[in-house]
């Protein structure tokens, strides 16, 4: 907790006596731990590059659903580990943008204080106080254990109760002199100290003053058993025991600029001046100096959130220190490399580190020794370190063996050297035998001297790199690239991956108290051997390179691989596999400044566990260790919350429920948790219930896409993971609208209006086939009419005449002649009346065309080959027409034109078809006719011309002849007396 600083523009007087910075004294695995070097806290820091609108941060709070925000002189900020999010003056509802307090209240709301009254931030949206009569500049904002919130305005204090403003002063106990400070003590009290440095405590119905006295002391120590309370006088700081007893320690403040300060809930004390960042280590101080914070940074604002950060405000970003889950070492922390091989303790406590290119650092006592080549170290590149069974350190090196006797750090003696061959690892048996992993070969030194064995073992290709040794004797070496060989009583076995090995380049050996040999190999994972069988156990989908097993005394193996530390049960991987796994360090967020752990060839020994059960690891960029006892488990996230929901590409604001028109055809939920420990690490499932089957991993993305959807009632849900370990769920309910055609009523309505038109449609066919049917009967009635009156009849009078003829021929030959020459029109009459029958059979020509262009056509069909010129003249016909009058009326023409082509040779030949009378009008130059001839056409056999009159008379019409011999024929159609 802060001070709640009315004047931050006065530091001198905002540190007065007998304001506290007090915290529980429970400690957390995940707070600040004032036992590390400054180097060992992770470290990040934000500026405007990566969102903030302002870079000078004057106040910070945490809000119940987990986001930080973040007052600047240029407005307001979120921030859920990842990404801000602004809040401007016009958009927004802020009155001013310049923040002077926050508040995050245990209810969800976050209060800000601004120089133009305050604001709470709720349900997505700001309330403003002015209604209230806040509109003056507010200070320190705070909420007792009862929940109300208190704050200064104008040196005057007020309380919030829901959405009612009170305003105290010396009716309820506090001068009048004005308020500058308010904090909470450590039961949740609410503490005020106005401007003449007194002090006053709420006791739930008014203030009680607080004596001067028991200001350090009795009210400091109210409901905690912290150790020490921090008092400012005047350029110093002063520890004193809770108890009023004890040495006090005294601090001294080399910076007058005091702008906040924080005591951490491990104890540590940090103090933000004009001038940097400082932190208390036991009674001393030291300045707080990281990479891009600069030591000289104006720290306006002191924050620890409730994972036991700290969150530094500075006039050049927001800057973050928090406890890592590991401590690593390096030249950072006083080491001479980066680069360790191996650390191995020794039986005395001692802790033995080699080097890359550092040779060896002893670590005993608080006392480094370091030994290099100059004190007598073969060469200043080691590959392991072991203890012998007479207590003694041998270390390989680069350049052979070294004997440290009684593993005292001085009298250092060379032990085997061949040619200059690389030692890559060394064990000791019972006998005081050594065998050697070298770069020339595998080496025995007993007291009958030293000797080469595995003589396979000497191609470079198959060169030893390390070493484990079973109780009765028994040898295994891991080689650079041809698997491991096994040595018992002078016979030698090779396994390789025919065998079952994970991979035939070796890195790691360990051989455990149930005999089981594990492995660790370059690309192929982690494997083991026990009672002939080998086993693998994949520890990163796809094979991982394993330099370091280190065994822990709980049953578990602590494996070093390429992409972090692995932990494994060693009992469960040989009977579930896959299950013994659990991915425990992998990267920055854990403090590791590399997740290379398993470094370059030829790693053999590598990490170990040290007598009190911390586990050390080797990385390519320092040395790690942890306390598997107290590698707390990361945060849990917070709440899940939905951002803005976008349908067809438009965004909006989610609500407890969302329609969606029939014309949507995409919306996406867009969703995120705010955690500031490692957002990076979340993941987000989400399901979509009356769509989705199941959860769907969405990975890191924090966006969800639907297409389509069918019409109905959804509930999306959506939440965040971490591990096994799950955020609270975000749901919203989304209505898809049906279509007008998907409505209930439209299946019925259709069906019906379906059954009507088929009706419909049955009745007009049904009506149509009526009336064709009443056409042809009435048609074949009147063929059969015609046939009656005309043809048959015909051929009677033929049969009658042809008769008479037989009956005269002999005797009076004339009579015969006569009648034969009556037989013979007749039967011409009788083709005529037939030919006339069959064009009274309505041509289907005028379905397809107008009665103009059907004239047309049939004048070109009856010309054709001819040089008669046609013309077609008129462009209209009568209304009074039917069907069938049309058809009597193209007939007329055609008889016309073929009597006109038989009879008349003319060279030219107009029809003119017109609505008026007269309605049809056939014209030739031929030879013409005579008028005796067409009046007694019947008698001489003209049926033809009768067929035509006959047909006008059905239309309402009469037909006109108009014709001389030599002076062409015009037939007209209209209406008239006969």
């Amino acid at each position: 907790m802060s001070f709640g600083c009315y004047h931050a523009t006065t530091p001198m007087r905002c540190l007065v006596c007998c304001v506290l910075v007090l915290l529980s004294p429970v400690r957390d695995a995940s707070a600040l731990n004032e036992h590390r070097a400054l180097s060992q806290f992770g470290h990040r820091v934000w500026t405007r590059d990566q969102g903030l609108p302002q870079d000078s941060i004057r106040s910070i709070a945490q809000a119940a659903d987990g986001a930080l925000w973040v007052g600047t002189e240029e407005g307001l900020v979120r921030f859920d580990g990842l990404e801000f999010t602004s809040f401007g003056r016009a958009a927004d509802g802020l009155a001013n943008a310049t923040i002077s307090a926050l508040l995050g209240s245990r209810d969800g709301a976050v209060y800000v204080g601004t120089h133009l009254g305050l604001f709470r931030y709720r349900d997505r949206q700001f309330h403003s106080f002015s209604a209230a009569g806040v509109t003056g500049r507010v200070g320190a904002i705070v909420e007792d254990r009862a929940g109300v919130v208190w704050f200064i305005e104008d040196w005057q204090l007020r309380a919030i109760r829901g959405d009612a403003v009170d305003a105290l002063g010396v009716a309820h106990g506090i001068t009048a002199d004005g308020i500058r400070h308010l904090r909470l003590t450590t039961d949740g009290q609410l503490l005020v100290v106005d401007t003449k440095e007194k002090a006053f405590v709420w006791r739930g119905t008014r203030f009680e003053p607080v004596p001067p006295a028991a200001t350090t002391r009795e009210h400091s120590a109210i409901g905690t058993g912290t150790p020490r309370a921090w008092v400012w006088e005047r350029d110093r700081l002063r520890g004193l025991p809770s108890s009023g007893t004890g040495d006090a320690v005294e601090l001294t403040i080399p910076f007058p600029s005091v702008r906040a300060a924080l005591q951490d809930r491990d104890g540590g004390l940090w103090i933000g001046t004009g001038e940097g960042l400082l932190r208390s280590v036991g009674a001393t101080l030291e300045r707080v100096s990281a990479p891009n914070f600069s030591a000289q940074s104006v720290v306006w604002q002191l924050f620890e959130d409730r994972d036991g950060t700290l969150w530094v405000g500075t006039n050049a970003g927001l800057h973050e220190f928090r406890d890592l889950r590991v401590a690593v070492f390096g030249s950072s922390e006083g080491f001479p490399s980066d680069q360790p091989t191996v650390v191995h303790q020794h039986v005395d406590g001692a802790l033995w580190i080699g080097f890359e290119n550092a040779g060896i650092v002893r670590v005993h006592d608080g006392r480094r020794d370091s030994i290099t080549e100059r004190d007598g170290l073969p060469a200043d590149k080691v590959f392991s370190i072991r203890s012998s069974t007479r207590g003694d350190v041998l270390v390989a090196t680069a350049r052979g063996l070294a004997r440290f006797p009684g593993g005292r750090p001085t009298g250092v003696q060379t032990e085997f050297t061949v040619d200059g061959a690389s030692v890559f690892d060394v064990v000791e048996d019972a006998g005081d035998r050594r065998w050697m992993a070298t770069s020339r070969g595998v080496f025995l030194a007993d007291a009958a001297g030293t000797r080469r064995v595995l003589p396979e073992l000497t191609a470079a290709s198959a060169l030893a790199t390390t070493l484990a040794l079973s109780p009765d004797g028994t040898l295994w070496v891991g080689t650079h690239s041809t698997g491991i060989w096994r040595y018992r009583n002078g016979a030698v076995t090779q396994f390789t991956t025919r065998e079952g090995l994970p991979g035939n380049a070796i890195r790691a050996l360990h051989l455990d108290d149930q005999g089981v040999l594990w492995i660790g190999s370059l690309g192929g994972g982690l494997g083991w051997w026990r009672d002939g069988t080998f086993g693998t156990l994949d520890l990163d989908d796809g094979g991982a390179n394993v330099g370091q097993l280190v065994p822990g005394g709980d049953g578990t193996l602590w494996v070093g691989t390429s992409t972090g530390i692995v932990q494994v049960d060693r009992a469960v991987a040989l009977t579930r596999g896959a299950d013994a796994k659990r991915v425990v360090l992998s990267g920055a967020a854990d403090g590791l400044r590399s997740s290379q752990c398993a470094p370059a060839f030829p790693t053999a020994r590598g990490g170990t566990v040290d007598r009190n059960g911390r586990v050390w690891i080797i990385t390519a960029n320092g040395l790690v260790r942890f306390d598997p006892r107290r590698l707390h488990a990361l945060p849990r996230p917070h709440a899940t919350r939905l951002g803005t929901i976008a349908i067809n590409g438009t965004p909006q604001l989610p609500t407890d429920e969302v329609v969606l028109a029939t014309d949507v055809q995409r919306v996406t939920f867009e969703f995120s948790a705010a955690y500031l420990y490692a957002p990076e690490r979340l993941r987000y499932h989400y399901r979509l219930d009356g769509y989705d089957t199941g959860w769907i991993d969405g990975g890191t993305r924090r966006a969800a896409d639907y297409t389509n959807l069918p019409a109905g009632h959804y509930r999306f849900i959506v939440a965040a993971t971490l591990g096994t370990d799950q955020a609270e769920p975000a749901s919203i309910v989304v209505v898809q609208r049906a279509p007008w055609y998907a409505a209930a009523w439209f299946p019925v309505v259709a069906v019906g209006g379906l059954i009507a038109a088929g009706g419909l449609v049955y009745v007009g066919r049904l009506r149509r086939l009526r009336q064709r049917f009443d056409v042809i009967l009435s048609e074949r009635g009147r063929i059969s009419r015609e046939l009656h009156d005309t043809l048959a009849q015909g051929l009677v009078g033929i049969s009658t005449q042809l008769s008479g003829v037989a009956t005269v021929l002999r005797e009076s030959p004339d009579v015969a002649e006569r009648r034969l020459r009556l037989a013979r029109r007749m039967v011409q009459h009788s083709l005529t009346e037939a030919r006339r029958s069959i064009m009274d059979l309505r041509d289907p020509v005028l379905d397809r065309l107008s009665l103009r262009a059907a004239m047309a056509r049939m004048a070109a069909q009856l010309t054709a080959g001819s040089p008669v010129r046609v013309s077609i003249e008129g462009d209209d016909e009568p209304a009074d027409l039917t069907a069938s009058g049309r058809e009597h009326l193209l007939r007329i023409a055609q008889e016309a034109v073929h009597n006109a082509m038989k009879h008349g040779d003319p060279r030219t030949l107009t029809i003119v078809l017109q609505a008026s009378e007269p309605v049809l009008r056939v014209e030739d130059d031929g030879r013409g006719l005579d008028p005796v001839l067409t009046d007694q056409a019947a008698e001489d056999g003209h049926f033809g011309l009768l067929g035509m009159r006959e047909r006008a008379r059905l239309i309402g019409r009469h037909l006109r002849i108009r014709s001389a011999p030599g002076e062409g024929t015009t037939i007209v159609v209209e209406r008239g007396d006969d």
